[in-house]
């Protein structure tokens, strides 16, 4: 019945097919001679598609349409991706590695965090409460006395100099920290 249906209804398939092809060579910028290969290549996808074709459902010009309207848009879709690099393999020799620049800020904070799981552990809650408020609040949120937490910064100023993090400028930073006192040397 539907090859039938196909037979008959060719020029009239071949019509749909030219006219969707156009629509998507012309959104698409694609040359003016691929619109015959699309049109070509949508009619061959319809008489694959014809042993899905249901007359409970649509009637076959209806189905024909819609397949090759599908058809049309997943193959643009496709192409569009294959234009954005989505959907290509290279080989492994091929792929471009570009390394990552090296963050001074990055490294401070992995040698920060090396030193201070090295320190006990109310000198880690002193250093952790320091980084976001002032030595005399500090105090109050952890519940010590204000020399308390003096003496764990002396400390950690001396485990940090042991590392080799010596501070620097106004905001006692360590050297090499990408901070604004080391563009003054």
């Amino acid at each position: 019945m539907t090859e039938a249906a196909f037979e008959q209804s060719y020029p009239a398939l071949t019509k749909i097919a030219a006219v969707h092809a156009a629509r998507a060579v012309r959104r698409h910028g694609l040359p003016a001679d691929a619109r015959r290969d699309l049109q070509q290549d949508a009619v061959l996808e319809l008489w694959r598609k014809r042993v899905k074709f249901d007359e409970q459902r649509a009637d076959w010009l209806t189905f024909s349409e819609r397949a090759i309207a599908n058809y049309l848009r997943s193959r643009m879709r496709s192409l569009l991706a294959t234009r954005r690099g989505h959907g290509l393999t290279l080989p492994f020799h091929e792929h471009k590695y570009f390394g990552a620049t090296p963050d001074p800020r990055i490294e401070l904070r992995i040698d920060v965090a090396r030193i201070l799981a090295g320190v006990p552990e109310r000198d880690r809650a002193v250093a952790i409460a320091l980084s976001d408020l002032p030595a005399s609040d500090t105090s109050r949120f952890l519940g010590v006395s204000r020399s308390t937490v003096y003496v764990a910064i002396k400390r950690l100023r001396e485990r940090f100099a042991r590392a080799g993090l010596q501070p620097c400028g106004r905001r006692k930073l360590p050297t090499g920290c990408g901070s604004r006192c080391d563009e003054d040397r």
